[in-house]
């Protein structure tokens, strides 16, 4: 049976628990796990579309935004090792 998370997915979401409450941007994350920048705005998409994490916007300057990548309460209990669930 195929694994919900991608071993990249588990890097990430195991990253981000370990560094709950600090500020991280995509780049940040991709930085300190070694996965390629190219790859982590699908990779992050798809953590997003499985409620496992979400962006949030935060006005740091007049006129100027960054998106905080931050893990949801599922985020953070969520079992990385998961089957993908089967459809009906």
């Amino acid at each position: 049976m195929a694994k919900y998370f991608s071993d990249n997915a588990k890097t990430v979401v195991t990253f981000l628990r370990e560094h709950q409450g600090v500020d991280l941007v995509q780049n940040d994350i991709a930085d300190a796990t070694g996965i390629a920048r190219r790859s982590m705005t699908g990779l992050i998409n798809s953590l997003v579309k499985k409620d496992v994490a979400v962006r949030d916007e935060v006005e740091i300057a007049e006129g100027k935004t960054v998106k905080y990548v931050r893990l949801t309460d599922l985020g953070m209990t969520i079992d990385l090792d998961m089957d993908k669930p089967v459809k009906a």
